[in-house]
């Protein structure tokens, strides 16, 4: 904790540093009326235990991509604890369905790649990308793929690690 705040209220630097999140993205909560706010020395923000647990909700929705508007209709349902778990679970059970949908279509393009070369041993295969340029010079369409499911797979150029 910080000193000279009293143990009841949490900090925003401090909070935004416990859940992994900015400062901005607690302020935006705010703003958005998901939560309020103490004000401490230095007018900087703080939040009581209540707070802190509301807080620590809304990050774990925004992190399955719950909508901001959903989750302000399920805590509006603070004070109706059925009604509040009953809509929680049908934007649980939503999320997972569009998960599936996802998945479903990742499946699909994954069946359409033809498969992986047997005889590399090591290394990443060659990009897609560069066929369409090895074969424009012959002016045939080498692609296996009928042009309504081609995509075009783009290999970055370096990897970018999260610190």
């Amino acid at each position: 904790m910080t000193p000279g705040v009293p143990t009841s209220l949490v900090p925003i630097a401090e909070l935004a540093r416990r859940l992994n999140v900015t400062p901005r993205t607690l302020r935006h909560y705010q703003d958005q009326g998901l939560i309020r706010s103490r004000r401490i020395a230095h007018n900087t923000r703080a939040y009581d235990a209540d707070t802190v647990a509301t807080i620590e909700t809304i990050v774990a929705l925004r992190d399955i991509d719950l909508p901001i508007a959903r989750i302000r209709a399920i805590l509006l349902l603070q004070k109706q604890p059925q009604a509040q778990a009953e809509a929680l679970r049908v934007a649980l059970l939503d999320v997972q369905a569009d998960r599936q949908r996802q998945i479903a279509r990742i499946d699909a393009m994954l069946r359409v790649l033809p498969p992986p070369a047997t005889d590399q041993a090591c290394g990443p295969p060659p990009s897609p990308v560069d066929e369409p340029r090895q074969n424009a010079a012959s002016g045939a369409d080498a692609s296996p793929l009928p042009p309504s499911t081609r995509f075009r797979f783009v290999r970055p150029k370096a990897l970018v690690e999260p610190a």
